[in-house]
């Protein structure tokens, strides 16, 4: 399979630099998908060190980012929610782990604890 890479035809995208484009499209096939393999590999570390370096700014945008998904996919979102508390519901191991977290979830927040109003 042999074909000439032509820059009228292709745009470089948005993750790659405008250079290593350039510099892809001049190469033969074989070393322009291996370079862009590498380069592909060199971009993905990179966002894994930010990612470990930058914990809770990433859970943050993540949190966001899947609040958002959930709203513009409300049928979607319903389904995997429906396959997790099925899949929860019939190992019993998870089921009491689940048990747990609410608890202790619950604990936290306040909610039903034996609190007295007034006295």
């Amino acid at each position: 399979m042999s074909f000439k890479l032509s820059k009228a035809k292709m745009k470089c995208p948005k993750w790659m630099k405008r250079a290593d484009f350039d510099r892809i499209l001049q190469m033969d096939t074989e070393e322009a998908l291996d370079e862009v393999e590498r380069l592909k590999n060199e971009l993905r570390e990179y966002k894994r060190k930010w990612r470990e370096e930058n914990r809770e700014k990433y859970r943050e945008y993540k949190r966001e980012y899947v609040r958002q998904w959930r709203k513009k996919n409300p049928k979607k979102a319903k389904e995997i929610d429906k396959r997790k508390q099925d899949k929860i519901r019939g190992d019993p191991v998870l089921l009491e782990r689940a048990r747990q977290l609410r608890r202790e979830s619950r604990a936290r927040t306040g909610i039903y604890t034996n609190k007295t109003s007034g006295q």
